[in-house]
């Protein structure tokens, strides 16, 4: 009896061993349940601040706006002098760069050649009693092909042509005709500055360079 008592004892105790182990989780997620009190460390206040720190989301950086700069633009070769001077002249010494801005077409309004240079003053004649100004108009002394046509206006752009074009239309300026005057060479000033008053005053000394003018733009990578 005693032996018969101890054999159901360990028959029972391998019984509830063996369940056990056939309801715990399997493999490598059975280790890690494991619980290793002997690898608990307490963080300083220093290591918590950190941890902290680490755990909050980064606030977002809002990126600035590009600086606006001035640019001068459309000025030939034969005017660079005359637009350094001009730069040098201006309140506050601003700084600069010089930009080479290729090749541009320029655009004229005129009306075709008279026969004689004394045909083509008669004409000039009749423009000055149609309110025309004297120095929005000038014979072409050249020689060739264009010699006594009179020039109404030479213009960077296509569309400045096209309205000069309407206007002499509407004062009653007959056989004027929009052409392709030539093609130039011009180079742009950046000023990296953009208040209101060097806008002004350079817009205003920027007269002096026919063709040429002055815009606010973002300024370019440097």
């Amino acid at each position: 009896m005693k032996w018969l008592f101890v054999f159901l004892v360990l028959f029972n105790l391998g019984a509830f061993g063996w369940s056990a182990l056939s309801r715990a989780p399997q493999g490598e997620s059975w280790r890690l349940r494991e619980f290793h009190p002997e690898k608990i460390r307490i963080l300083s206040a220093d290591e918590l601040t950190k941890l902290t720190a680490q755990a909050k989301p980064k606030a977002h950086v809002a990126r600035s706006a590009p600086q606006q700069c001035l640019v001068w633009s459309g000025i030939t070769d034969a005017d660079l002098g005359s637009a350094r001077n001009v730069l040098a002249s201006l309140s506050g010494k601003p700084k600069f760069s010089e930009v080479q801005g290729g090749e541009r077409e320029r655009f004229w309004v005129y009306l075709p050649p008279a026969r004689s240079t004394g045909e083509a003053e008669k004409v000039i004649d009749k423009l000055r009693e149609k309110g025309l100004d004297s120095k929005d108009y000038f014979i072409v002394r050249d020689p060739g092909a264009l010699r006594n046509a009179i020039s109404l206006g030479v213009f960077s752009t296509r569309e400045a042509a096209q309205f000069r074009l309407s206007s002499l239309q509407d004062k009653g300026v007959s056989g004027a005709e929009l052409g392709l005057r030539d093609k130039v060479s011009v180079s742009d000033f950046v000023l990296f500055d953009s208040s209101d008053a060097l806008q002004e005053e350079l817009g205003r000394l920027a007269g002096q360079i026919r063709l040429s003018e002055v815009i606010k733009r973002d300024c370019p990578a440097q």
